[in-house]
């Protein structure tokens, strides 16, 4: 268990070259993290904080440089490096064509199950031109799994906020119980009761 970040689950990890140290990527709302891990007592580092999500990572041998194939909420991945000391470094542009959409703005969401009190996280995109106070038609979108969840870059061909967005809409994503990014009971919290928690968390998100 990691001191100060209970119930995170983890994806990839492995030991750096000298075997003192863990990286770990894990979730935490609806952002993916790279943690450098203390094995002895749990503590850790953030690395990378201000990258929303990565599918993979490398690390030096020295440990002192990282590799992303990292994305934002306006771009699908690109590698990022990470070397000790510098400042992050975009090093490929494989959407360039993007500088011409109107993307829509991107923002986590948090809120209180009114069943329960759990905290339930998601994303909301708004129309680039949205103003506060101003109605929109809004778009729920649920994610499959149900074990899925929704972060980061939305405009694929099955998170299509950004799609939404560029047509007006709002649009709410939410990451009810059963999703996979609050650890393993946040999880296992819609079995034997699919279309009831779940539900009832989608519906306190959009009130």
């Amino acid at each position: 268990m990691l001191a100060g970040n209970q119930g995170s689950p983890f994806e990839r990890i492995q030991w750096s070259a000298d075997s003192k140290q863990l990286w770990v990527q894990t979730f935490e709302g609806t952002q993916v993290r790279l943690l450098n891990v203390n094995p002895t007592d749990g503590s850790f580092e953030r690395f990378a904080n201000h990258i929303q999500n990565f599918w993979r990572y490398s690390v030096s041998k020295d440990g002192r440089t990282v590799i992303l194939n990292a994305e934002t909420d306006q771009c699908p991945p690109n590698l990022f490096v990470f070397a000790e000391g510098k400042q992050s470094r975009q090093i490929t542009d494989m959407n360039p064509q993007l500088t011409q959409f109107s993307l829509g703005n991107v923002r986590e969401m948090m809120w209180k199950s009114k069943r329960d009190g759990r905290t339930i996280y998601g994303v909301v995109i708004t129309p680039h031109d949205y103003q506060p106070g101003h109605p929109r038609p809004t778009i729920v979108e649920l994610h499959g799994g149900p074990t899925g969840w929704w972060w980061s870059w939305l405009g694929t061909y099955v998170s299509r906020g950004q799609y939404f967005a560029s047509h007006g809409f709002v649009t709410f994503l939410p990451n009810p119980r059963g999703s996979a990014n609050l650890g393993v009971n946040f999880t296992e919290a819609n079995i034997g009761d699919w279309g009831g928690g779940d539900y009832r968390d989608v519906m306190d998100g959009v009130d």
